[in-house]
């Protein structure tokens, strides 16, 4: 917002206000004449000022000094009028987990697929195409800010994602940019020109939050500053800005632990993850191949996120991410596909050894995936179901009390 326009949205929100003549003033008049802003007076004053009247609001003196441009102004509603408002729909980019004018965080450990499914949200979100089953609003523009990779490495991943072509899908290479530096030309305020210039950009993805800012990361102080300056910068500018952001290299193993401890994995001070909106986290499944799990710890507004199981295939040369099932539904289907194996071998195994492959294959016929097997194989051997008398083999424990009686 330039000084011009916060001049004139003081002097709508208040009764009058007093600027020295000068160019200010000038622009600030053909700014009201420009805007047909018929209740505002302008009187010159021989000291070298000019008042501009809010004729709008009733003055208690009418003799009293005007505000001054550096006044600070405190300005309330109604509880009445407040109820009596009408509810502001929720803008969302992504139907029910990204909200416009947002902050949110994407974090992981190094070699979670973090840039990967970035980057395939940054073109859902530009092409108007669904995100992991998730419907995306409508097209707009994305700037991928990118101070981690540079770009060689970008568009060999963008050449591997096999997308098609969009002209409102915006990248920078490394630059250096610090959005902490929010001086009259520093990198914020720049960054705040350019989406005034190119105002269809609704989706900041900046990769990673710790390239982008000078400061100590673990500082509470400077984080709390910073995030003050991204707020007012999203509300300026109408922008979600979502940050890829490191887990600790010390964490822990994210499997099995809550989700306050996986809060405390992300890096630096925890106002930074406190005041994101969104906060979701990439983990790689062990025992999984490539495929990773996807979790929201955190969303603001939007409905219930269940886990999602991601696998990240490659293909002659091209990565695919494909969504292979709510979290939930998976353990249902190991669930279900240990009942199947119990059923089967009961019938056809009740007493003799079979080998794994054999189960896998009938199985398979089934419909199940071979991961589900393979887990269902061993929640049936950890439960006491089923023994392994050699590696690679299975037998029927003949037990009170067991799935196959």
């Amino acid at each position: 917002m330039s000084d011009v326009e916060e001049m004139l949205n003081q002097l709508l929100a208040s009764a009058d206000l007093t600027v020295p003549s000068g160019a200010l003033a000038n622009e600030l008049s053909e700014l009201i004449l420009a805007r047909k802003i018929d209740h505002i007076r302008v009187d010159t004053k021989p000291d070298g000022f000019i008042i501009f009247y809010n004729n709008r609001f009733q003055r208690r003196n009418p003799f009293a000094t005007p505000r001054s441009l550096s006044a600070k102004q405190i300005i309330t509603t109604t509880h009445e009028a407040l109820m009596n408002a009408p509810a502001a729909e929720t803008d969302w980019l992504i139907d029910g987990v990204l909200r416009n004018a947002s902050i949110g965080l994407f974090g992981g450990k190094t070699a979670s697929y973090k840039t990967w499914i970035g980057l395939e949200l940054a073109y859902s979100v530009a092409s108007g195409k669904e995100w992991i089953g998730f419907r995306v609003k409508q097209p707009v523009g994305v700037l991928f800010i990118d101070e981690e990779n540079g770009s060689v490495e970008i568009q060999r991943r963008l050449k591997m994602l096999n997308k098609p072509n969009l002209a409102n899908l915006y990248f920078t290479d490394i630059q250096n940019i610090k959005l902490d530096d929010d001086e009259e030309n520093g990198w914020l305020k720049e960054l705040g020109r350019y989406c005034k210039e190119n105002p269809n950009i609704k989706l900041i993805f900046v990769d990673t939050y710790r390239r982008v800012v000078g400061y100590d990361e673990n500082d509470a102080g400077r984080v709390s500053e910073f995030i003050n300056s991204l707020k007012q910068f999203i509300k300026e500018n109408g922008v979600a800005i979502l940050f890829t952001h490191h887990f600790r290299k010390t964490g822990t193993n994210t499997k099995g632990i809550s989700d306050i401890e996986e809060y405390e994995e992300f890096r630096g001070s925890s106002d930074f993850v406190n005041s994101a909106e969104s906060i979701f986290m990439v983990s790689n499944l062990h025992g999984e191949g490539s495929a990773v799990r996807l979790k929201c710890l955190k969303l603001r507004q939007g409905q219930k996120f269940t886990d999602k199981i991601l696998r990240i295939s490659e293909n002659d040369g091209k990565i695919i991410i494909n969504k292979i099932a709510d979290k939930e539904k998976t353990l249902a289907s190991k669930d279900e596909c240990a009942k199947k194996i119990m059923e089967w071998a009961a019938k056809n195994y009740p007493e003799m050894p079979f080998k794994s492959g054999t189960a896998k294959d009938a199985m398979l016929a089934s419909g199940f995936s071979k991961t589900t097997i393979a887990d269902a194989l061993d929640v049936l051997r950890q439960a006491g179901e089923l023994s392994m008398p050699k590696f690679g083999w299975y037998k029927l424990v003949q037990k009170q009390g067991s799935l196959n009686e």
